[in-house]
């Protein structure tokens, strides 16, 4: 089934600054739980949707988690799930490079078994086209001769960002992710993109679902990495949604969510909690994932 792209002219909706987050205290969203228990620290069990018909635009960071890293471990841990969980994870993947100016390299993946039926064109302004299922940033450290991730994101609208290392540090590994889009909840959220334009220049991208399109510029440094998002898509789906796994306290991406109103345990019974701010985190060093970040999500305006 062919799918229609949004019209270029979409575009032209997208082109200003996004503004501070200072400016956008009175804007507020009510963040629901549609998180469950899991053994498996795979799943993505941590499911927290993010709505507001007012939003415009809001701001993704990944920050490092507070404390120690120590001895890293970004290993798999299939330990807790069902025997099949493991192979369908396994699934080859490819990768071929649309762009490198030895600042920013740019990739478009596929993936073996990928579990949506559609791929997503990737396209690099004045530069190569390619589908896939990933579309993946890498960005030069300032003072080192190294080039890690920071961005992925997702055929199903999956993103996942993380500052450059620490000193001292290879690079940390990738952990939560935000779906950029009005995915409906579910146990597993996703948002078919149809296609990615994407500037090396600037590193802002316009990616195109059936119902709309998002406008994002991202940065990042030792301190952190950004995705910021100017709204261009309207349903009554949430316009994010945050996803992560929590096993227990120290086998867990996020353990504790972050508001106004206090900071609560992700999988405590709350139901409803509206701001315009939330920081996803960890209080406790986990086992798995030890360095991934933790998530802070901004109304902007």
């Amino acid at each position: 089934m062919q799918r229609v792209v949004m019209a270029s002219a979409l575009l032209t909706m997208f082109v200003m600054p996004l503004p501070s987050v200072a400016g956008a205290a009175a804007i507020k969203a009510v963040a629901e739980n549609w998180s469950a228990a899991t053994t498996c620290a795979e799943d993505d069990n941590v499911n927290v949707a993010l709505r507001s018909k007012l939003v415009q635009s809001f701001q993704v960071t990944a920050l490092h988690p507070a404390y120690e890293i120590g001895n890293d471990n970004c290993a798999a841990d299939f330990s807790g799930c069902a025997a099949a969980r493991a192979k369908v994870d396994a699934g080859a993947s490819s990768c071929q490079t649309l762009w490198d100016d030895g600042t920013n390299i740019i990739q478009a993946c596929t993936e073996d078994g990928w579990w949506r039926p559609y791929a997503m064109t990737m396209h690099v302004v004045n530069g190569m086209v390619a589908s896939g299922h990933r579309l993946v940033l890498s960005r030069k450290i300032d003072d080192e001769f190294s080039w890690p991730q920071f961005m992925v994101l997702y055929e199903d609208g999956n993103l996942r960002l993380k500052p450059h290392p620490p000193k001292g540090f290879a690079d940390v590994c990738f952990g939560s992710s935000v779906i950029i889009g009005p995915a409906a909840p579910s146990t597993r959220p996703y948002v078919d993109i149809q296609r990615v334009d994407i500037n090396p220049a600037t590193l802002c991208a316009d990616i195109y679902y059936s119902v709309g399109v998002a406008h994002v510029c991202f940065s990042v440094n030792r301190s952190q990495a950004v995705a910021a998002v100017r709204v261009g898509y309207r349903s009554a789906n949430p316009f994010a949604t945050f996803r992560s796994m929590w096993v227990a306290d120290g086998n867990s991406d996020v353990d504790h969510l972050q508001t106004g109103a206090g900071d609560f345990p992700i999988l405590s019974p709350w139901n409803h909690l509206s701001g315009p701010s939330w920081l996803f985190h960890r209080n406790l060093r986990s086992s798995h994932n030890t360095s991934a970040p933790d998530i802070k999500i901004d109304i902007l305006q």
